[in-house]
């Protein structure tokens, strides 16, 4: 029963190497599984999943016979794939055996130590410290930034702004907001958050359009949209077009502009744009992993939006949100990218939002570096207006000020802009 466990991880890790990162615990010793045979394949699947992101299972049998070892064993593994959600209870199980046998082995050597007329007691002490720091050493699970590395970065940043050298931070594309934030960074994780119908999806859209437009490698995961919905939403960005026009006899600019901005989106190869309908964050954890091991330049995702990403569901909403907030941080930091989460605001009201109107909102306020709430009157928009006032307001910002960006939005291609941003320059 106990080596099936064993069996079922290496099994799954073939199936999902993306799931090696929760292995953490047992990946710096040698020969974390019981039988030899196990370790000499997870080694494998670790080294082919770094170069490239997937597991050949002809290469991992020319690995096991290379070490003598019965290949039908690559079969069995297989076969007994467990499921996603034991994966910690299989690593727990791996890792205890592994600090069993750690301590076994040194009981073996000082189990005899008062006839040792050679060895004083100082030695034996001192194989009892060792083993106990290796396992401790070990079984640290961490981001693997050491004080050196973290006070270059901090220097980096601090010489990237007295030069105004925007390298450090993934710009919005939008002055008004960027003279708030200086832009977006890796490793860390944002929220922007709306009422329903105001435009948090179109925001990010026309953020990402902004950055990929950039040479920012960004992505858009869907949990809500299906992929031509949001091309749509970008192609209207892009081009200043709505797509309703072609119904009612569009000019040949608008057609052409429209045509451009469509073949532009369609060969371009920075932008990445997925939907899926299992809204697990251990599947979200499996996507983000996927595209940044398919294009290693990818610095920015946004995911609308955070209340549809299911957690713990044995947990209260509000905590299940909060685990799923601390998971994205986690993830963002592992991957050094910046996640950028849309959230739903309550329904009620007519005024700016506040933080604490955010949906289930749980711990989503103390992970996030920045939240920006979105705020415009939807009167306007109702009256016929098609380009109206908006409010973007950055209600918390770890690296500088608290404020409002007043921009604006047009309706019909669902595109904000900055007042400094001349309009007619875009039909």
């Amino acid at each position: 029963m106990d080596e099936d466990l064993e069996i079922k991880l290496i099994g799954l890790l073939i199936k999902q190497p993306d799931l090696l990162s929760e292995c953490q615990k047992i990946t710096n010793f040698e020969n974390p599984f019981t039988r030899k045979v196990l370790s000499v394949m997870f080694d494998n699947i670790k080294k082919q999943y770094e170069v490239s992101g997937t597991i050949n299972k002809r290469e991992l049998l020319k690995h096991i016979h290379a070490n003598n070892f019965d290949i039908s064993k690559v079969s069995e593994v297989s076969k007994a794939a467990g499921f996603t959600e034991s994966i910690h209870e299989y690593v727990s199980y791996v890792h205890e055996n592994i600090i069993k046998r750690e301590l076994q082995s040194m009981g073996n050597k000082i189990i005899n130590c008062s006839e040792d007329l050679v060895n004083g007691a100082e030695d034996y002490l001192k194989i009892a410290k060792n083993t106990i720091d290796s396992i401790d050493k070990n079984s640290a699970v961490t981001t693997g930034v050491t004080i050196p590395e973290g006070v270059k970065q901090v220097l980096e940043k601090a010489i990237a702004l007295n030069s105004n050298d925007g390298q450090a931070f993934i710009k919005t594309g939008i002055p008004e907001i960027d003279k708030i934030i200086f832009g977006f960074q890796t490793s860390t994780t944002s929220v922007i958050a709306a009422r329903p119908a105001i435009g948090k999806t179109a925001l990010a859209l026309t953020i990402l359009r902004n950055m990929t437009n950039n040479g920012v490698t960004g992505a858009f995961l869907s949990l809500e949209m299906g992929v031509s919905a949001c091309c749509e939403r970008l192609i209207q960005v892009e081009s200043d077009v709505s797509t309703k026009v072609f119904a009612n006899n569009p000019t040949q600019a608008q057609f052409d502009s429209y045509q451009e901005a469509a073949n532009k989106l369609s060969n371009q190869g920075n932008i990445y744009i997925e939907r899926t309908t299992d809204r697990n964050i251990g599947n979200i954890r499996s996507i983000l992993r996927r595209l940044k091991n398919r294009d290693p330049e990818l610095k920015i995702v946004f995911i609308d939006y955070i209340q549809k990403i299911r957690g713990d569901n044995s947990q209260a909403k509000c905590q299940e949100i909060g685990d799923v907030a601390e998971i994205l941080t986690d993830i963002a930091t592992d991957l050094d990218i910046h996640i950028c989460a849309l959230a739903q605001v309550n329904r009620e009201g007519t005024d700016l939002p506040k933080v604490r109107n955010i949906k289930d909102s749980g711990t989503i306020e103390q992970e996030a570096h920045i939240i920006m709430l979105i705020h415009r009157d939807i009167k306007e928009q109702y009256a016929g207006d098609d380009i109206v006032d908006a409010c973007v307001y950055v209600a918390k910002n770890r690296d500088g000020a608290i404020a409002a960006a007043n921009i604006h939005y047009k309706c019909s291609t669902t595109k904000y802009f900055s007042n400094n941003y001349n309009y007619e320059e875009g039909l």
